[in-house]
């Protein structure tokens, strides 16, 4: 839940370097053919680099795109009651106290509502 909870600031950060890959790809040098053969001519070829950076980017879009869509599988399984508590705790770092306290149930049903939501996940998984 940990890294899911960071999804949106990561691909936040991930969109931004996509950008900055695709900045920099419009200043690739090309070749330069009046001097074709000269040891002069030979140049990095940063575009093969730059999209490989590219690629690796989608993928981990891919892969965050992925953990939300099991996210939401997972939470549409929840009950009401289960999809309260599990934001609360997971999402806003709430201990059981204050998340009993908040929904004016006793602890032993949030920790009776955790032990639901942990059997759900293992099936899911």
């Amino acid at each position: 839940m940990e890294g899911i909870r960071g999804n949106r600031r990561r691909l936040k950060i991930i969109n931004e370097k996509l950008d900055w890959v695709y900045v920099q790809m419009f200043s690739v040098p090309g070749p330069v053919y009046d001097r074709v053969g000269s040891p002069s001519t030979v140049h990095e070829n940063k575009l093969c680099a730059l999209l490989d950076r590219e690629d690796e980017l989608h993928a981990q879009i891919r892969a965050i795109n992925e953990e939300e869509a099991l996210l939401h599988r997972f939470m549409g399984k929840l009950t009401d009651k289960e999809l309260q508590v599990f934001k609360k705790i997971y999402f806003r770092c709430l201990t059981q106290q204050d998340t009993a306290f908040e929904l004016c149930i006793s602890q032993q049903c949030v920790s009776q509502y955790l032990a639901n939501i942990e059997k759900k996940w293992e099936t899911q998984k």
